[in-house]
């Protein structure tokens, strides 16, 4: 019928190879064809309800409402035995539950980013910015990157707020940009840490203490106020909503293909593509592909646009299940947030030149 062969066009387009970047050139331009996005108006008052149904659902489990309501965005101790040829790695975050592992990985990559390539962590960077790569003063190359791998618990704090403002930040002037575009930190006060509610209740209690910032700067210091809520046992699910309010709730759901699903699943707490999409590239697109694609009878899958800072590679490409676009496999800088069936993990490198590709090498791809 209608339905079948429209689900078997989608999924035709889903596993159509990706584009083939040659000789090492920067990735591919975003598609040509795109639609331009219209500029968004002033977001509605969100609330509590909402925001708790666009997460969790009408109904979640208690097993995941538990799982979100147990993970802080805190730093691992480092292990106490490095085995021979190793490097200690001292910036690791700490997990302890697997549903919000998808926050963890993308604030584990943006940490890493600024650690490895931000001489200045202190300081805001364009979300692409290719100078990144560059052989400048400062950049991790070399001995350099294997300090930069075992820095000093202030340093690891630093990119890890700074890691964290450039998400919201991105967020928030992702295109469409909104009228007044500024980044949301919603973050529990301490006097009500540790909180002791369900983690559906929590999103009531950070529109209470919310606060909207106008620069790059005023948001990382309104998460440097808030590092201890960060680090409680509900830093995780305060992080999503804080992206989430910074997106805001409408352009949120236009972004998505399907609003009738909550954003992390409701039986076993995994969060879908549009929350990592959200973290990585600012925009809660359910694709990994490059652009839009165009299914006709006015629905459109909606895609990564642009070149993101942090890069995404998928176990379930090489399954066939789906297509990661070149924009996605060649960021800006060499991170890559690695999604498998059922967790996320991060791959990064040190220098640039690994993104490189012979011609040869990428018609063989």
């Amino acid at each position: 019928d209608d339905d079948e062969e429209e689900l078997r066009a989608a999924i035709a387009l889903s596993m159509q190879p990706a584009a083939v970047v040659l000789g090492g050139a920067p990735a591919a331009a975003p598609p040509a064809d795109l639609q331009p996005l219209p500029p968004m108006g002033v977001e509605p008052e969100p609330s509590a309800e909402a925001l708790s149904a666009l997460i969790f659902g009408a109904a979640p489990s208690d097993a995941v409402l538990r799982q979100w309501g147990a993970q802080g965005v805190c730093v691992a101790a480092p292990q106490a035995e490095v085995p021979a040829g190793a490097v200690s790695f001292t910036a690791g975050l700490a997990q302890s539950q697997g549903g919000p592992c998808a926050v963890l990985a993308a604030a584990q990559a943006f940490l890493v980013r600024r650690l490895l390539f931000d001489p200045s962590p202190a300081a805001p960077r364009a979300a692409a910015e290719t100078a990144w790569l560059d052989a400048t003063p400062g950049a991790a190359t070399g001995l350099a990157a294997v300090d930069a791998l075992r820095a000093p618990p202030e340093a690891v704090r630093s990119a890890l707020l700074s890691g964290l403002a450039d998400v919201l930040w991105e967020a928030a002037h992702a295109e469409p940009i909104a009228a007044e575009a500024a980044a949301v930190v919603a973050l529990p006060p301490d006097d009500a840490l540790p909180f002791v509610g369900s983690a559906a209740a929590l999103p009531a209690l950070l529109l209470l203490h919310r606060e909207r910032c106008a620069s790059w700067e005023s948001t990382r210091s309104a998460l440097t106020r808030g590092l201890a809520a960060l680090g409680s046992e509900v830093g995780a699910l305060a992080l999503l909503c804080s992206a989430l309010l910074t997106r805001g709730l409408c352009r949120v759901a236009a972004e998505r293909d399907d609003t009738g699903i909550p954003l992390v699943d409701p039986i076993h707490g995994h969060c879908s593509q549009e929350v990592l999409n959200l973290l990585l590239v600012g925009q809660a697109t359910s694709n990994v592909f490059d652009g839009e694609r165009d299914l006709g009878g006015d629905i459109r899958l909606r895609g990564v646009r642009a070149r993101p800072a942090v890069g995404l590679l998928s176990q379930l490409e090489a399954l066939r299940y789906l297509e990661v676009g070149a924009l996605f496999k060649r960021p800006a800088s060499p991170i890559w947030v690695i999604a498998s069936e059922s967790h996320y993990t991060l791959l990064f490198a040190c220098d640039g030149a690994v993104q490189e590709v012979s011609a040869l090498a990428a018609v063989e791809e």
